[in-house]
């Protein structure tokens, strides 16, 4: 009877609050919110989005529920939350690595592997991250990514990447060579450059253009002071 006329939810619920008062009697409210593995996500995001602050009582904090919460926001790839009692909450997060600004229509963003967009804000903490363009780049970001990832020396002089009629990548180094990738997956052109350069240094040797879009050939132009050298003008 009292199940089903709801008075065993409320002497429950009496009982939980009493036990919530007699915790913040005894000391047990959070006096400390320590925060691990954080670079990039802003710490009062992170703070409202965990939605517990100082002063309130510990024991009815849900980790779980806490985690859930930060993991919705855009940085946070995992999180883990824990209680320390008497008085401290632990947070530990792992954030999403950035690997692109994507440029659409004015706005740019920072984006992960994945294409997902971490912010727009505070953009010249990243500015040594190629730029990448073009509608619907974000989709087709992933597999670029794991290609690029082959060879990090590469990637680090990559300037920008330009997802060209929603099929194939334009890949700019140095700000100076392009490089015009086939359609399809992009790993295998993005190995058969790696392995020019490693062999003949061809980013470094005056070009201004390199076309990959040729399974059986290497398609150069030069630059022009190298054209111009090689036509002996």
């Amino acid at each position: 009877l009292a199940w089903q006329t709801g008075a065993a939810a409320r002497g429950l619920a009496a009982l939980r609050a009493a036990a919530v008062d007699a915790g913040a009697a005894a000391g047990l409210t959070v006096r400390e919110v320590t925060l691990e593995g954080r670079r990039h996500a802003s710490p009062d995001e992170l703070r409202a989005a965990l939605g517990v602050a100082v002063g309130d009582a510990i024991l009815p904090i849900e980790p779980a529920a806490a985690r859930a919460r930060l993991e919705r926001h855009p940085w946070v790839a995992s999180a883990r939350v824990e209680r320390r009692l008497p008085d401290t909450l632990h947070i530990a997060i792992v954030e999403r690595r950035p690997v692109a600004l994507w440029q659409r229509g004015g706005a740019i963003g920072v984006v992960d592997a994945e294409g997902r967009v971490l912010t727009g804000r505070g953009l010249e903490a990243f500015s040594a991250l190629p730029l990448v363009v073009g509608a619907g780049a974000p989709g087709a970001l992933p597999a670029l990514a794991a290609a690029i990832a082959a060879d990090p020396g590469l990637y680090s002089r990559l300037s920008a990447a330009s997802w060209v009629g929603e099929r194939r990548w334009t890949l700019r180094f140095d700000d100076r060579v392009d490089v015009l990738l086939p359609e399809g997956p992009p790993a295998p052109a993005w190995a058969r450059l790696s392995a020019l350069q490693r062999r003949s240094g061809i980013l470094d040797a005056g070009v201004a253009r390199i076309d990959l879009r040729g399974a059986d050939r290497v398609l150069v132009r030069l630059d022009e002071p190298a054209a111009a050298a090689d036509s002996g003008t």
